[in-house]
């Protein structure tokens, strides 16, 4: 664009074009500088508001997710430390929803719309490991940009929820709720102050604030995590470490 531009000023100056509409919007900036000596100086420029936009293309060996912000999927290192602190923390509901979105890779806004009613069914009434939550619009449950979907729970995960679900605990967390006890009612019935603070870790994840190892993670990167890395957290770390519901 600046050769461009340096070819009509060149027309206008030496060859006496004068366009019918003005070309461009002109200003003028002050640039300061050091020369070799440490010596600032200031020199003036001639800038103008023409400029081409393009799409950055995507480094390909970035390891980064490019979802409306730079996501970095948790190795398995910082899920254990995730683990580890929702066990310390020892709420059920929290721990449910983290771990919702890392053996799904759902978006934190997703997993708490799904409601009651999805895990009514008895595990027995499916087949195989893999159970299914058609999820989106006229499901209850809430998708990016109103597509479509499916979530994919493992056979394990979805027994832990339809026992939760059927327990005196979220009986009486829907009783509290607006509407009472009710199977369309959310099924992690948050309190205010958790369910901001779910979101709130969800905005931090979008930021990609990288943490050391061994530090407790803000609550809901675990939002974004890949699948597979997910089961393998879930599948794999010692007894202990493993969250009770």
């Amino acid at each position: 664009m600046g050769a461009v531009v340096r070819f009509y000023r060149w027309l206008m100056a030496e060859a006496g074009v004068k366009p019918a509409n003005t070309p461009w919007v002109e200003s003028g900036r002050f640039i300061e500088f050091k020369d070799l000596k440490g010596f600032s100086s200031v020199i003036e420029v001639k800038i103008t508001d023409l400029s081409i936009s393009g799409r950055r293309a995507d480094d390909p060996w970035d390891d980064h997710i490019q979802d409306g912000g730079r996501l970095r999927p948790l190795p398995t290192s910082e899920q254990l430390v995730l683990l580890e602190s929702l066990a310390a923390l020892g709420n059920t509901e929290m721990t449910l929803v983290h771990l919702f979105a890392l053996l799904t890779g759902t978006r934190i806004q997703t997993v708490l719309t799904v409601r009651a009613k999805h895990v009514m069914r008895k595990p027995g009434d499916f087949h195989g490991d893999d159970i299914r939550l058609a999820c989106g619009p006229g499901t209850g449950i809430d998708t990016k940009g109103g597509v479509k979907g499916v979530l994919h729970l493992p056979r394990g995960f979805y027994e832990r929820l339809y026992i939760y679900v059927h327990s005196d605990r979220a009986r009486k967390r829907r009783q509290t709720t607006d509407g009472g006890d009710h199977f369309d009612q959310p099924l992690f019935a948050l309190s205010e102050p958790s369910r901001c603070a779910a979101l709130r870790g969800s905005r931090v994840a979008r930021s990609d604030q990288r943490w050391p190892a061994g530090t407790p993670p803000r609550q809901d990167r675990a939002g974004r995590a890949p699948v597979h890395q997910g089961r393998t957290v879930a599948h794999d770390a010692p007894a202990s470490r493993q969250p009770q519901v």
